[in-house]
């Protein structure tokens, strides 16, 4: 009923009702078609439950080895405390992610965020600022070099690498002073770094 001309799967495809069809199948049917054979790395098959469970743990290195792209979750800007600029000196876009995306472990990365004026190396922190004592889950980041407002904008967070879990400071002074650390690595880490190297998302921002 589509009218394929060709078809390509996994070696471990499988389709109709409760899964009986196979690729073996789909030869018998006369379609034509290809297998794509397991991709492995020295600790086995590359899979969505490798993958995942990386970024779960906020290993965002291991999940870009097997991506062969930084990990990036999109969303859209929203209004968060207003702590970041008022308090801390780090304005930060706060992300209110679309559906389904996985959110790695608590803590800061080093990474990029797209938005429709380019990339930006950033500092992102996902947690439930302990400091203040939020006690919900947010999604946010400090663009480097970047000044406007991106409120109700659609943008892109990379994360490169995790530098740190999380931590509950015992002032927004030593939150201040980490945060300048933290603002120190990140740079070190982003140098010459590209977290889109296959260009996937390199023309987002038109649709294409």
């Amino acid at each position: 009923q589509m009218h394929a001309d060709y078809i390509v799967t996994g070696f471990d495809f499988h389709y109709g009702a409760r899964n009986a069809g196979d690729v073996q199948s789909l030869a018998a049917a006369g379609f034509a078609h290809s297998v794509v054979e397991a991709v492995r790395d020295t600790d086995g098959k590359i899979s969505s439950t490798r993958i995942e469970a990386a970024i779960r743990a906020g290993d965002v290195q291991a999940a870009a080895r097997m991506l062969e792209q930084d990990y990036s979750i999109p969303g859209t800007v929203v209004h968060g405390y207003g702590r970041g600029s008022r308090l801390l000196g780090f304005p930060t876009a706060n992300l209110e992610p679309e559906p389904g995306c996985i959110i790695p472990a608590a803590g800061v990365y080093a990474g990029f965020v797209r938005t429709d004026a380019g990339m930006y190396p950033a500092m992102i922190n996902v947690g439930s600022n302990p400091t203040f004592g939020n006690g919900h889950q947010t999604l946010e980041a400090c663009l480097f070099g970047f000044s406007g407002d991106l409120y109700d904008r659609q943008v892109r967070f990379f994360f490169s690498e995790r530098l740190r879990g999380e931590i509950r400071f015992e002032s927004p002074a030593q939150l201040k002073q980490q945060l300048e650390q933290d603002r120190e690595r990140s740079l070190m880490v982003l140098q010459g770094h590209d977290p889109d190297p296959l260009h996937i998302f390199a023309d987002e921002k038109s649709g294409t």
